[in-house]
Parts: structure tokens; sequence; C-alpha cells
């Protein structure tokens, strides 16, 4: 048996093909008219949500739609998105486009951060102000408080920085 729907993509096509095949050879091609709907439960926002909202697991909640309805890559699991920054505004109700979700900095501009230089069993740390925004294993631009040199330094967890000696 072989499907063969009107569109590219067969969820939303309107009609089809059955190709019925016995030792290779066609014995029955019937087509179909109708339309194919997959209904899946996807993560909506429990709430209105502006942009640049921390998604926590009370923002969000599942609900079923259909997803040949659906835009954009529509997320299928809550613990994908919690943590995550909002681009744009998502309205309640309203499917959450994980096209539109970007990773909150470890480090923001402007934040006290914690450097550490270790070699061998010496460790040696300080206080800096970030000059930039960074993500886990970014190089960033850091101020020293003490000394007021910039220096750059490993984003290596939530307002923590490595430099290397």
């Amino acid at each position: 048996t072989e499907v063969i729907p009107s569109a590219p993509q067969i969820v939303g096509s309107r009609s089809f093909t059955l190709i019925f095949r016995v030792d290779g050879r066609v014995v029955r091609n019937i087509a179909i008219q109708g339309e194919l709907s997959a209904v899946a439960p996807v993560a909506i926002a429990a709430v209105d949500l502006p942009r640049g909202a921390i998604l926590g697991a009370s923002d969000l909640q599942m609900a079923p739609f259909d997803l040949s309805k659906l835009h954009g890559s529509p997320c299928l699991d809550l613990r994908e998105l919690v943590g995550k920054r909002l681009n744009r505004p998502v309205r309640m109700g309203q499917p959450i486009d994980r096209g539109g979700l970007d990773i909150p900095p470890l480090v923001r501009r402007g934040d006290l951060v914690a450097i550490q230089a270790r070699k061998g069993a010496l460790l040696v740390t300080a206080t800096g102000l970030s000059r930039m925004n960074g993500n886990l294993g970014e190089v960033i631009r850091v101020q020293n408080t003490a000394s007021r040199r910039e220096i750059y330094c490993k984003v290596s967890g939530p307002d923590q920085a490595e430099v290397e000696f």
C-alpha cells in the first residue's frame, strides 16, 4: 500500500491517492477526499507573557492543537521551555514557538562577577564588573574592581568567570 498526499506535507492535505500492490503489480488505485489533521498537546502560555519574560513552570501549560494549523516550531515538552527568555510577547492560550526563545545570559552587562584564576593548587579570586552579556563558555570583557584593568574572562556559571594564567 502506498499513500500519496495532494500536498508536499501530508498533514493538511485534502486528497490522497491510495495505491494497492500485490507482488509488485498495481491492483487498485483509489482517490480519497478528506483532510488529515495531527492533534497533539503543545505548550501554551497560561498567562499573558511580555517580551523578555523568563519562562517558569507556572507560565506554561499543555493543550491539544492541530499541528497543521500552527506556524513555526511548537514545543511538545514543557521542560524544554523553563528558564528560556521570550523574544516577543505571547498572549494567554497561544502556543509557544521555539523560534521565539533564547537563553538568557548567565552574566549581564553591569553585574558584579566573581573572577577565578586557577593554576594547579593555586586559586586567586577577585571581583569584577561585567562589560558584556555572556553565556556559558563565552569570553567577555570584565573590569577588575580593585585594579580597574579590563581583562578577558570565560563565563563559567551565573555571575562567575574564569581567567587563565
